[in-house]
């Protein structure tokens, strides 16, 4: 809840707290990847979210419908800024049936959907819309 309040430096103090306790030591498994995962998107690394995205999706045979939509949303938009736009719609795709649609990720996941359709698509970085009647240099 506090990764799109916080920058990535400030939130790397508090998942350095988090990793340094007893509780995130004595863990592994699900729970585990699940704390790293929330660190990599924290920390905005794309790479990582992808890899523990994915191992989550593969170790977890019993996700529920919202934490497959959070790791759904978070591996696409990862692939989107990497770049790897066949990667997130493949994912989008094969997994549309099982997400949440009506939850605090709907518009998310649709956009994300439309950003990864084949064509082209304006840059994402750096890209805001032009007002009306004025034109872009």
């Amino acid at each position: 809840m506090t990764a799109s309040y916080l920058s990535p430096a400030e939130l790397g103090d508090i998942w350095s707290a988090v990793k340094s306790t007893p509780c995130y030591h004595d863990f592994n498994g699900i729970h585990r990847i699940w704390a790293d995962l929330l660190a990599e998107v924290a920390a905005r690394n794309s790479a990582g979210i992808v890899a523990l995205g994915a191992r989550l999706m593969e170790t977890s045979s019993s996700l529920e419908r919202d934490e497959r939509t959070y790791i759904v949303a978070a591996m696409s938009t990862a692939y989107v800024r990497l770049g790897q736009l066949p990667q997130a719609r493949e994912l989008l795709m094969t997994q549309w049936d099982k997400l949440n649609h009506g939850g605090e990720f709907g518009l998310s996941l649709r956009e994300l959907l439309a950003l990864a359709q084949p064509g082209e698509h304006p840059a994402l970085a750096g890209s805001r819309p032009t007002e009306p009647g004025v034109h872009g240099s």
